[in-house]
């Protein structure tokens, strides 16, 4: 798969290293660097103190977290590397916080546990998984100092409609972002076909 490919690519020119037995990945260059490695060591060590369980599970369930490019949401998870993936403008935003970079941790771990146990990602049951996961968001932020803050995220998206998750709508958000880079129109219509014939 070509997305694989590239998150091999970008896992393997990180810089690397190791927080609570689980290989992360963070930018090179600074500042981005020192901010996404901080905001991502706070962020373990809240999940750690306040659900170990949560912790544990995902170093079982995940093999790598990689701060990076990711665009369309906040946070991606690669079933084909078990890699989660957070949004590197959104870890290095200032208000964003690591109780917000840990609720990201727990989606993103959540869909790896679903992953784990043969469920996956299929299409007719995305709103429910999506929703599990921000419960899960919830149930962390619960736990955390500036949890209020942390659970707006998954408050917000609890409540949409089940179409934000099919695929029509990740197509146009796709293609928003492809759109935002300044590419001549006609090859976003390519893509835009392409992606939407794939989709049909």
């Amino acid at each position: 798969m070509v997305q694989t490919g590239i998150n091999r690519l970008l896992w393997l020119i990180s810089r690397r290293g190791r927080l609570h037995g689980i290989a992360t990945g963070v930018p090179w260059s600074d500042p981005e660097r020192t901010i996404a490695a901080t905001k991502l060591r706070l962020a373990l060590d809240l999940i750690h103190v306040a659900l170990p369980r949560m912790l544990n599970r995902m170093k079982g369930d995940l093999a790598k977290i990689l701060v990076t490019d990711v665009l369309i949401a906040d946070g991606q998870f690669d079933p084909n590397l078990r890699m989660c993936m957070l949004d590197e403008s959104y870890v290095c935003k200032a208000d964003v916080t690591p109780s917000h970079v840990a609720t990201v941790l727990i989606h993103e771990a959540t869909h790896a546990r679903l992953h784990a146990v043969g469920i996956g990602y299929p299409v007719s049951l995305r709103p429910r998984i999506e929703r599990l996961c921000m419960r899960q968001e919830l149930e962390l932020a619960e736990q955390l100092p500036d949890g209020p803050r942390a659970a707006l995220r998954a408050e917000r998206g609890i409540n949409l409609p089940d179409s934000t998750w099919g695929q029509p709508a990740l197509v146009d958000r796709r293609i928003a972002v492809i759109r935002s880079w300044g590419w001549p129109e006609w090859i976003v219509r390519v893509i835009e076909r392409t992606s939407r014939g794939r989709a049909a």
